[in-house]
Parts: C-alpha cells; structure tokens; sequence
C-alpha cells in the first residue's frame, strides 16, 4: 500500500538500514504532552494508568507479530488534532495520534470500565494505522476479542507498587535533610 500523501516515509531500505525480523515489541498508551487533563490530574498518574490495558493487548497478539517492521507502537491520546499529522512513521516506531479520547467519560468510569475503553482505543488506533502501513488486521481483531474474553488476565498488583513508589517520592520531596518536614 502507497504512503497516504504528506506523511514521512521512513522505509528502512530508503535510508540505508537493513532491518530483519522486526517484531512488535511494545504497545504505549499516553496523553498528549500540551493537553491539560481534566481534575487536575497528572499526565504521569494517567499514563501509568494505561499500561495494563497495553500489555494485555500485546501480550494477546501473536509472538512473532510483524506490523510493518514496527518496534514500538506509540498512541498519543488527544482532543485535537496534532497539526493534520496522524500517524508519524519513523524507522522502527510509529506514532499514532488519537484525537477525540473522552477523557471525562473515562475519569468517571471504574477502573475495569478505564480498561475496556483503552483496549478499544488500541485496536481503534492499530486498525487506523493498518490503513498507512497495509499490515494484516486479523491479529489486531483476534487479540482484543481475547483479551476480552479472559477479562484482563494481569495480576495488577505492580500498579499499586508504582502508586506506592510515586507516593514515597512525593513524601521525600517535602521531607528536608535533618528528617524533619520542610517549611
């Protein structure tokens, strides 16, 4: 399939990189960098918060998946578009930009609700950029239904170790040197 017209084409072969057996490897979920979330919320709290739904999508497609020569997989997560870019093609990652993710409806859902929202924003978004790329949807497809089917099969619990770590941190930047609270 032809580069759609204005995208970068960064094919390896074009900028004299040879590159063999490149698997997808890694799937990341983020909001956009000069978006203000609403509630306050940090953009560092919110993209912790995407990657059990990433890695359960990743680890749901087949080992060995080709998607284009793809190392990583980058879904930026907007309310509007990033200057008429969609998708950025780099040599071995792609960049995805989500424009339109409701993130009021998703701050008010439950966590198991969060989840389903981002497994659907992740198949939404690979099956956009198969339009630029050509890869085969079929994977795509069997991999969300399945992660569907086993109800997130993650064990979370290094979710609450990142809250915890992110919480301490916190604790020891408002701690001054003699162990005594800073003013």
């Amino acid at each position: 399939m032809a580069p759609a017209v204005g995208l970068p084409t960064a094919e390896p072969e074009a900028l004299g990189v040879e590159i063999q057996n490149m698997y997808l490897r890694d799937i990341a979920v983020s909001v956009h960098r000069d978006f203000a979330l609403p509630g306050g919320i940090h953009h560092r709290d919110f993209n912790i918060g995407t990657h059990a739904a990433a890695i359960a999508f990743q680890r749901a497609l087949p080992k060995k998946y080709k998607f284009c020569n793809f190392v990583k997989v980058n879904i930026v997560l907007s309310s509007k578009p990033e200057r008429d870019k969609t998708f950025k093609n780099q040599v071995d990652v792609a960049t995805y930009y989500h424009e339109g993710f409701p993130f009021d409806a998703y701050l008010s859902k439950t966590r198991g609700e969060q989840e389903q929202i981002l497994l659907a924003t992740i198949r939404d978004a690979m099956l956009a950029m198969i339009e630029f790329t050509g890869a085969d949807p079929e994977p795509i497809m069997l991999a969300y239904h399945r992660v569907l089917d086993q109800d997130f099969p993650l064990d979370n619990s290094w979710v609450k170790q990142m809250e915890e770590r992110i919480r301490r941190r916190k604790t020891q930047q408002t701690v001054g040197s003699a162990g005594r609270p800073a003013p």
